[in-house]
């Protein structure tokens, strides 16, 4: 209990809301290596980086076979692969900066693209978890609604888009606070506003011509909607705080199984 107290009131501090850590080798360092290097990070951030290329761009392409192209960016879903490709690929400029440079100077704070990379990951794998919850919960099984052009993609864009944001986040040191919560909630309201401004310019569904993205974000059903939002966004808080649980078990299983590894700082 004590160890639970001292953890929410370390994570509940007004300075934990800014995008500030002390040790900036923890973006490029692997919470699974000995050495100081950052080769093992760039190897595996580089196929993750392709892997979310390859989704994104096969879901572009597929869907033109199954949606009118212009329909393909109203999908959260969509909107999900693009945060996951933006951070995969920041991840690689994190780890290429430290492995070319030999490591990254942090002297006047975390640089730009750090910070970028960080808040990138925060969103994404929050994201990513919302979307495959979500989808999965409520979603697939709508007999009369299709989200992707075939079973494959549809697994691809609904499960191993958050299979490769957890593997991002949890292979390297970098923390996760609670109160960045608000960063992956801004995304979400962000697109809440965008449903909102879809739904009065007369936007339909490409498959049922419906007013509405998703059958339960339907504006013409203003009660089922605010329902929707309500537990939306329940869950984007009950999934961060979880994606903070995962890297507190990362931290705890490393430093199981690298007990004397100097250069480990963990939270």
């Amino acid at each position: 209990m004590r160890v639970i107290k001292g953890y929410f009131r370390d994570q509940l501090q007004l300075q934990m809301f800014m995008l500030e850590h002390e040790d900036v080798s923890e973006f490029y360092l692997s919470a699974f290596q000995r050495k100081r290097s950052a080769l093992p990070l760039l190897i595996l951030r580089t196929i993750i980086c392709f892997g979310c290329i390859a989704i994104l761009i096969s879901s572009a392409v597929l869907s033109i076979n199954f949606m009118p192209l212009p329909y393909w960016p109203i999908f959260l879903t969509h909107w999900g692969l693009v945060l996951n490709t933006i951070a995969a690929a920041f991840g690689v400029l994190v780890s290429s900066k430290a492995y070319f440079q030999g490591s990254i100077d942090s002297l006047y704070g975390l640089p730009c693209y750090v910070k970028m990379y960080w808040a990138m990951t925060n969103i994404s794998t929050t994201i990513a978890f919302f979307i495959t919850v979500f989808y999965w919960s409520f979603l697939s099984m709508d007999v009369d609604e299709e989200y992707a052009a075939n079973r494959t993609l549809d697994i691809f864009i609904h499960a191993v888009n958050a299979i490769l944001m957890f593997v991002l986040l949890t292979s390297a040191r970098q923390p996760m606070r609670l109160l960045h919560v608000y960063q992956p909630i801004s995304v979400a309201v962000i697109y809440l506003i965008f449903s909102v401004i879809y739904y009065y310019a007369g936007g339909t569904n490409p498959g049922t011509d419906g007013t509405y993205i998703y059958p339960p974000l339907d504006w013409s059903l203003p009660g089922l909607a605010m329902i929707t939002v309500a537990l939306s966004l329940v869950l984007l808080i009950i999934l961060h705080a979880i994606s903070a649980c995962l890297v507190i078990i990362r931290d705890k299983l490393s430093r199981y199984l690298f007990r004397d590894n100097e250069y480990t700082v963990y939270r």
